[in-house]
């Protein structure tokens, strides 16, 4: 879970400036502000790649130490400093301590430890994909091209052209996980999808659906307004004169599950194009042939996306719980 701790530092922004210039394509899950030696203050971010280890000199903040958090080999809390060591390339270890209240440091060593242990399970279950058999590879088809999410770093750099307007909550709100995209099925967190006749690609783009193979309740909701509602078709926002706070979002939807990643708004172009090949495969595939009560079974499965779908856009912050409510009714009552 995405979180910050005690920034109350006049450094902090010249420390996220240093990060958006360096890790843009990071995505930001923790940041800690406490004390180093005779440094009073020094930050700690934690990243999906990596450690960075700030300390503040002669009024300056600058890096001591940027780990990759493969390298991580332990962690402890003592006389209230949480301490992190890694291995560098020469497999010698190195530290990193940061001062703070024995309860703090952890309750912080827990949310690294988790994040840790994920990026760690993450990469152990790449490295079982990457040595599977060829016939696990061949299925997934010919690779075409992949959705890249936009980080919380490269949201909160376009958010406003000042520091000061710029919102420490868009730092912390990662995009997703890459899609990559093959013609016989997607991939997402060493997960596969099959793509069937089923699958249905969307890019909605500040809440107008850009792209669509048929009329979903995604494109319903989005482009109609809702009953009793005087919101107003895709339910756009005015921007604001130094804040860029466009959302792009593909979604990619199922009977039996779901996928949904934001992507960069420069990135517009090809997220339609790409969505666009998925649904034309997505239509070259053949449904499987009726049976008795087929007819009962494609509606039930309709009635289940089209819930998965309200959930994804009430996640997404589409629609209001009142409004994904009265959405479901009418699913119902269809």
């Amino acid at each position: 879970m995405s979180q910050e701790f005690y920034l109350t530092s006049p450094f902090k922004d010249e420390v996220l400036d240093w990060v958006a210039s360096n890790a843009a394509d990071q995505n930001v899950s923790l940041i800690v502000q406490g004390s180093h030696g005779l440094s009073k203050e020094a930050f700690l971010l934690l990243t999906n790649d990596e450690v960075f280890f700030f300390k503040v000199k002669n009024g300056k903040p600058w890096v001591e130490k940027r780990i990759l958090i493969t390298n991580y080999s332990g962690m402890k809390v003592l006389i209230g400093t949480l301490q992190m060591s890694f291995e560098n390339e020469d497999g010698k270890s190195e530290l990193i301590t940061i001062g703070l209240k024995r309860n703090q440091a952890r309750e912080i060593q827990t949310i690294v430890w988790a994040k840790v242990k994920q990026v760690l399970d993450k990469k152990k279950i790449e490295e079982q994909t990457d040595n599977g058999s060829e016939g696990e590879v061949t299925t997934k088809g010919t690779y075409i091209g992949q959705f890249t999410p936009e980080s919380g770093v490269q949201f909160y750099e376009r958010s406003s052209s000042k520091y000061s307007d710029r919102k420490l909550s868009n730092l912390l709100q990662p995009g997703g996980s890459p899609i990559k995209v093959y013609s016989n099925a997607l991939e997402s967190q060493s997960k596969i999808y099959k793509i069937d006749n089923f699958v249905t690609a969307d890019v909605i783009f500040d809440g107008q659906t850009q792209v669509s193979r048929r009329p979903t309740l995604t494109r319903m909701g989005l482009l109609s307004p809702l009953p009793g509602s005087a919101l107003l078709a895709g339910f756009a926002l005015g921007k604001k004169e130094t804040h860029d706070d466009r959302e792009v979002r593909v979604v990619i939807s199922h009977p039996e599950w779901s996928l949904s990643i934001r992507v960069k708004p420069s990135d517009l172009g090809p997220a339609k194009s790409l969505a666009s090949q998925i649904n034309s495969i997505a239509d070259s595939k053949t449904r499987p042939v009726k049976k008795e009560n087929s007819v009962n079974a494609l509606e039930q499965s309709d009635k289940v996306s089209k819930l998965k779908e309200v959930k994804i856009l009430k996640d997404s912050g589409f629609l209001t719980s009142k409004e994904a409510e009265q959405m479901k009714k009418e699913i119902f009552e269809g």
